[in-house]
């Protein structure tokens, strides 16, 4: 029935992904539906039925059954380390990784530049001293060995009615306890304890900071209560102090929470009174929760990646030889002095020859007409205005010569001298 339930949530989570499952994005997917708890009734059938397998195994060969849990219990821990190792691998920043996870997904959906994480113990906390870090880790270390070595050694125990040597789970009182072992483990996986299903391991929070850290250059900042200012720390890709806590949570968090939960059963089982379970339930529960506590707020910055410095020679454009002929270059007037005394000279002679048109020395054109307005319209362009009023007016007496016709054209040259006269 858990697998059937395992293949269902792996087709789901296809669909939810809408990208191929191929290569570690499959195995990521795979590791995913196996061990994250945020179908209850999944997790409460998966971790039963590998208790009842357990349960008969102790009841044929306590020690072999018990080593072999010890190292099912370590693979099951390499869950969360090996999907975070698979998605550091396959990305370069947070932008482009593949979440495989549902419950990692809700904690990634802003992911920026710029995130906040919120460390939630001391071995996430890198704003915590590594002195502090130490004494942690080498005090869960020693009480969880003392917690191994004590099921290891208790093959039997001391039963309800006082009797010694009775086999752990040989009786209907210790089998009873088995089984409300397992209930009591189902409810810290699911309960408060673990955020309603959270990985203790926090698998989320080592996947950004490894990949902001996986740029050169990243700042780490935080706001410290006690020395009253902002911290950073600047992260790189090689940076063996968070490797390093890791290491560290990945033993504690992952192999360490995995065996205190799923030998709880055999730790209830090896009680012979009811105070005794509770203390071994509490006992776990204090060894899980020791290097638990908020830490400061984290403000990571991811470098920006350096634009590629291409180192490419300047090109200069060579000098080309235009060839033009002679004739269709353009004639060009240097300066205006040279422009204006052509025109001058040019309005000068239309003026001698209109005003002996006037007097009728020559005989009238019509060419002479449309030159002398062409040069008039030239001397406006250069500025000489008034000597161009002179030129119409000129044209126009020239105009009236010319339509005139018998005894009428010499009075209307007549007119034409009395008014360049006037002009003059």
């Amino acid at each position: 029935m858990g697998f059937i339930m395992w293949l269902r949530r792996l087709a789901a989570l296809k669909k939810t992904l809408g990208v191929p499952l191929k290569g570690s994005i499959l195995l990521r997917a795979m590791i995913s539906v196996a061990i994250d708890s945020d179908e209850p009734f999944y997790t409460i059938v998966s971790f039963s039925a590998f208790s009842f397998i357990f349960l008969g195994g102790l009841q044929l060969d306590y020690v072999i059954t018990f080593s072999v849990m010890l190292g099912f219990f370590g693979l099951s821990a390499f869950g969360d380390s090996v999907r975070v190792l698979l998605a550091y691998q396959g990305a370069t920043s947070l932008a482009d990784v593949v979440v495989t996870s549902n419950i990692m997904e809700s904690k990634m959906r802003n992911r920026t530049v710029t995130t906040e994480l919120k460390p939630g113990n001391v071995y996430e906390d890198l704003g915590r001293g590594r002195t502090i870090v130490l004494m942690v880790f080498v005090t869960q270390v020693i009480l969880i060995s003392f917690v191994v070595t004590d099921i290891y050694a208790s093959e039997t125990h001391n039963c309800r009615d006082g009797s010694s040597g009775c086999p752990v789970v040989g009786t209907f009182g210790s089998w009873g306890f088995y089984v409300l072992g397992i209930f009591m483990a189902c409810v810290f996986l699911l309960g408060p304890k673990t955020s309603f299903g959270q990985s203790e391991q926090n698998p989320a929070y080592w996947l950004q900071l490894l990949l902001a850290a996986k740029k050169t250059g990243a700042q780490c900042t935080w706001y410290d209560p006690v020395a009253d200012k902002h911290k950073t720390r600047i992260l790189s890709p090689n940076d063996y102090k968070v490797w390093a806590r890791f290491f560290m949570s990945f033993l504690i968090n992952g192999v360490g929470f995995h065996i205190l939960v799923h030998a709880l059963p055999i730790q209830v089982a090896t009680q012979s009174s009811l105070t005794g379970v509770v203390f071994r339930a509490v006992g776990m529960m204090y060894l899980v929760d020791l290097d638990d506590t908020p830490g400061y707020t984290l403000r990571i910055v991811e470098a920006e990646k350096p634009a590629p410095k291409i180192n490419k020679p300047i090109e200069t454009a060579e000098p080309v030889d235009v060839k033009v002929d002679a004739a269709e270059q353009p004639m060009h007037i240097h300066n205006n002095a040279e422009l204006n005394a052509e025109a001058q000279m040019i309005i000068d002679e239309a003026r001698a020859k209109l005003e002996a048109l006037s007097r009728g020395e020559i005989a009238p054109r019509k060419q002479l007409t449309a030159g002398v307005l062409l040069l008039a319209g030239a001397e406006i362009d250069n500025g000489i205005g008034s000597k161009a009023d002179d030129v119409e007016e000129g044209g126009a007496n020239e105009s009236g010569a010319e339509d005139g016709g018998g005894p009428d054209e010499s009075m209307d040259m007549d007119t034409g001298a009395d008014d360049g006269g006037a002009e003059n």
